[in-house]
């Protein structure tokens, strides 16, 4: 409002101040077009007194000069104070109402008249400073001027205060007409822009984007309503645009939102699984150490019963003969277990197939023990027999008695064997108990196994003599100190990978607790993304919108 009051005041102070411009100029040049028809009019008289004067003094050559005189300065009056005055070409002024006598050659005005004789002058008077008008004629009879002199101000007074009047007269009702037009004019101009002023003060104000303004011409002011219209417009889409970009801003940060927290949870599952798993691997990891530990031990053992039986072996060539077949099927049965551990993956499955061979090393060291007792039977026998044949059997006693000590150390060394893997058979059993794994490898090599303790089982009951079952036991002591050390290298193995599979547990830790961390990161982000689009929705709430046309809007979007 008090802007287009302004625009109002402004308009009606530069048309006001063109009207008084205007009438001024009117005035002005109205003043000067009657003073010059006033002044040419004095001219004309000037001119009508010399001439009747010139013609009256030319008609009567012979006249007195006091009456010529009485004339000049008493009887002819010109206006209120003008006057006829005479001087010759010297500059003498022979007739003048108030300086006769004296010479005026040296006066402008004066020598003007002299030099032209006849004609029109505008001078200042030297008494009075003010502009005076005359008309002058040469009298050649008598050498004489004939000056008819005026002030301007006696004939312009009294028609210029009528003419000024007039002029007021005129300029005030010419103001007021003016003013009239002004207001109606400055209404006719204004009020469109007051239209738009107020529109767009509500639209600012209220935020009120359904407000339009009515358009009531084509010319500029019609074409800023229309542009304003089209900015209302433009700001009403925009807006609506800015509240669905907002709803869907909302929403999908929600989304992002209860998804980051479905993984973080996800996450957390797999935390926990992870350390589980490391905990699982470190147990594992230190299971595998203490039965590697077990393992060299017993093979220290068997390496020592080895030792034991290559004593026997120097003594009984023929037992190690046969000895070497049971090997060669011993051998033929570790490569079968060999496979079957191959086949395994995994530090379970080294367990179990470490279980099953400290069972079967078992029933061979229960073979062994058994062959033992009837070598050392067969030796007892043996001594009796040689006892009984006297003086020709002594030497064959004192071999069966060195058979029979043989056959004694190789059960106690394989009584130790036993209780070594009878160890061994707990820790593993403790190892395997904790473990679910596929048996299927597990039962075939188990399998083939027997088949070798059975070909075992052949071989003993062909061989029938100590030097026989002295062979195989060597040989199932070999094969089993070399069965023990591929198992011993093969829990190795198995220790290097558990440990490398901790140190990968932990990195998959880290790696999770880096993920979790992101997550939460993402999760704090779309918080803050779904607290920016409920400040924008609530923005975006103050303006009014056209209902059809956001409903439309939204609608169109979903």
């Amino acid at each position: 409002m008090r802007v287009m009051n302004s625009v109002r005041s402004k308009m009606v102070v530069i048309f006001a101040s063109l009207l008084i411009v205007t009438i001024l100029i009117v005035g002005l040049f109205a003043y000067s077009v009657a003073r010059r028809s006033l002044l040419e009019a004095v001219r004309a008289d000037l001119d009508s007194y010399v001439q009747q004067f010139y013609t009256f003094l030319k008609a009567n050559p012979d006249m007195d000069f006091d009456v010529i005189e009485k004339l000049c300065n008493k009887d002819i009056v010109i206006g209120k104070s003008g006057f006829i005055f005479i001087v010759d070409t010297k500059g003498n002024l022979l007739i003048h109402k108030k300086a006769q006598g004296e010479n005026w050659a040296s006066k402008p005005h004066i020598r003007e008249i002299i030099t032209k004789k006849k004609g029109k002058i505008r001078f200042i008077s030297p008494k009075t400073h003010t502009y005076k008008i005359a008309s002058f004629k040469y009298l050649e009879d008598f050498d004489w001027i004939i000056v008819a002199s005026a002030f301007e101000n006696d004939f312009l007074s009294t028609p210029r205060k009528r003419l000024m009047a007039g002029l007021g007269s005129v300029g005030i009702g010419v103001a007021i007409a003016g003013a009239l037009i002004i207001f109606l004019f400055t209404n006719l101009l204004i009020k469109p822009l007051f239209v738009v002023a107020s529109t767009a003060e509500q639209v600012a104000s209220r935020a009120d984007l359904t407000q339009k303004v009515k358009i009531l011409s084509h010319d500029e002011i019609g074409k800023v309503a229309e542009a304003f219209n089209s900015v209302v417009d433009s700001l009403h889409g925009m807006v609506l645009d800015v509240r669905v970009n907002a709803e869907k801003v909302t929403s999908a940060s929600q989304q992002i939102s209860s998804s980051t927290e479905e993984v973080n949870a996800s996450i957390q599952e797999i935390s926990s699984a992870v350390q589980q798993i490391n905990k699982g691997a470190i147990a594992q990891s230190k299971r595998v150490e203490e039965t590697l530990q077990i393992l060299e031990t017993s093979a220290n053992s068997l390496k020592q019963v080895g030792k034991n039986g290559e004593v026997i072996n120097r003594k009984m060539g023929e037992v190690r003969e046969q000895a070497e077949k049971g090997q060669s099927s011993a051998e033929e049965a570790a490569g079968k277990i060999t496979q079957l551990s191959d086949t395994v993956i995994g530090t379970a499955e080294v367990m179990k197939v470490l279980g099953e061979r400290s069972r079967q090393i078992g029933e061979i060291t229960g073979t062994i023990t058994s062959i033992a007792d009837q070598t050392n039977l067969l030796a007892l026998n043996a001594a009796i027999e040689a006892a009984r044949a006297g003086e020709a059997g002594r030497g064959f006693a004192v071999v069966a008695e060195e058979v029979r000590k043989l056959a004694e150390s190789s059960a106690k060394a394989v009584k130790e064997i036993g209780g070594l893997i009878n160890n061994i058979q707990t820790e593993t059993n403790k190892a395997v108990s904790a473990i679910e794994v596929s048996t299927e490898e597990v039962r075939e090599g188990k399998n083939r196994v027997v088949d070798i303790a059975h070909l075992l089982v052949e071989i003993t009951r062909r061989v029938q003599e100590a030097d026989d079952f002295l062979r195989e036991m060597t040989a199932a002591i070999n094969q089993q100190i070399q069965g023990i050390e591929r198992v011993v290298g093969a829990v190795g193995e198995v220790a290097t990978v558990a440990k490398q599979t901790v140190g990968t547990v932990e990195a998959v830790t880290a790696s999770v607790e880096e993920q979790s961390a992101t997550i939460e990161e993402v999760t704090t982000s779309a918080q803050e993304l779904a607290r920016l689009a409920m400040g924008l929705r609530e923005g975006i709430s103050k303006f009014r919108l056209r209902e059809d046309i956001s409903k439309f809007r939204l609608k169109e979007n979903n």
